[in-house]
This record gives C-alpha cells, sequence and structure tokens, in this order.
C-alpha cells in the first residue's frame, strides 16, 4: 500500500497505481490480485487509497473490507484477472465480479492481462474503460508466459 502520506485524487487514480505496481506480478504468477479502495479525511481534502494487497489463484480473489482502516469508507475495489487464457473471458468482468460489487455496494474495477483498466458501477449497471497501461513489464510477463 502506499504510505498514507500520499493518497490519491480518486479512486480511479487509486485503481491505476495498483494496476501499475502489481498487474505484471499477477500475469507472471498467474494469481488474481485484490484490494479495496477506501477513502480518509486528510487535512480537510478526501485522499483514496487502497488497502492490503490479496493474492488469490487463477480465476478468483477475495477482497475482505477488513482491512480498511476505522476512519476510512469502502467505496471501491480493485483486482486483476491474472495471465491470459484462451478458455476464459480474461478481459471482461465475470458474473461473479459483478456480483461482488452488486452485494458488497461499491464500483468495482478489472485490470486486464492487456492492460485495461475497466470499471464496473453497481448501482448504474454499467461498464466502462477507465485506463490503459500496457507497459514493458506486461510485456515482458507474456513473454515470459510463452516460454
Amino acid at each position: 500500500m502506499i504510505p498514507d502520506l500520499i493518497g490519491f485524487s480518486s479512486a480511479d487514480r487509486a485503481a491505476l497505481v495498483f494496476a501499475i505496481c502489481f498487474n505484471w506480478a499477477s500475469i507472471l504468477l498467474n494469481k488474481e490480485f485484490g484490494s479495496a479502495i477506501y477513502t480518509r479525511e486528510v487535512n480537510g481534502t478526501t485522499k483514496y487509497y487502497y488497502s492490503k494487497v490479496f493474492v488469490g489463484d487463477e480465476s478468483s480473489v477475495r477482497i475482505p473490507p477488513t482491512e480498511i482502516p476505522s476512519d476510512g469508507t469502502h467505496v471501491a475495489s480493485v483486482h486483476t484477472h491474472a495471465a491470459y487464457d484462451p478458455d476464459y473471458n480474461n478481459f471482461d468482468f465475470s458474473m461473479n465480479d459483478m456480483f461482488y460489487a452488486i452485494n458488497v455496494g461499491v464500483p468495482l474495477y478489472l485490470v486486464t492481462s492487456a492492460g485495461t483498466i475497466k470499471k464496473y458501477d453497481p448501482v448504474k449497471m454499467t461498464k466502462s474503460d477507465v485506463f490503459s497501461i500496457f507497459v514493458f513489464f506486461q510485456i515482458k510477463a507474456l513473454f515470459a508466459l510463452n516460454k
């Protein structure tokens, strides 16, 4: 987790930094990573953070909101979809992903192995592309998996 002194200006920015920091490892290990995104007031300003990062298996990760500080508010969650698998729709939200967001009541970000960050809003029931971060580490990870 990024130290409390930094924080981010939005949930989108917290999801972006999570993606940059952890998507390459998710691809190399072929495991989903996940975290809760929360807000805290810092000197009268709302800052966004991601919580402890959890590592799941190749098709799921459990994101318990218990890692959010007592003065924080859970506003979203973020997770990766591990390495590309032609037998699985890695580039879109699964039904389990969307059910999670609906049950928890917060938006869910998805970081794909292609480097796209998507957002599912359970209130509007809409999906949107937020960022694309296809970076060197992801390219290197994809080549490592094809050896």
